[in-house]
């Protein structure tokens, strides 16, 4: 495993491993419209290599789900549930939100004074 790969966490995988399975797709064949080798897919799902750049956008778009999911599972669904409570939010809030963030971090950056 690459030094850069270290960080990502286990289970990848598997979650390749089980999309793929729902899709009812063979190695062969994921590896196929990926345009990679078998070996690469059984690489991927024994977590021996991860797959980078654009192998990692390509089995996404054809496991339809995320990069994101891939590499972190369940750690990624916060952010995406953030993204799309973003979407449904209207522009009145959004603003009033990032002017609530602006004030706490004006107030953040303040000494805090002492009281005797």
């Amino acid at each position: 495993m690459k030094e850069s790969e270290k960080d990502i966490p286990p289970g990848y995988g598997e979650r390749i491993k089980t999309l793929r399975n729902q899709k009812a797709l063979t190695q062969q064949e994921l590896a196929s419209l990926v345009g990679v080798h078998k070996s690469q897919i059984i690489s991927y799902e024994g977590e021996n290599t991860f797959p980078g750049g654009w192998i990692l956008v390509k089995l996404a778009s054809i496991l339809l789900t995320t990069s994101e999911y891939i590499a972190l599972g369940d750690k990624a669904s916060v952010k995406t549930q953030i993204v799309e409570k973003l979407k449904e939010t209207s522009n009145e809030d959004l603003i009033a939100m990032e002017n609530l963030i602006a004030t706490l971090r004006k107030l953040r950056e303040q000494p805090m004074s002492q009281s005797n």
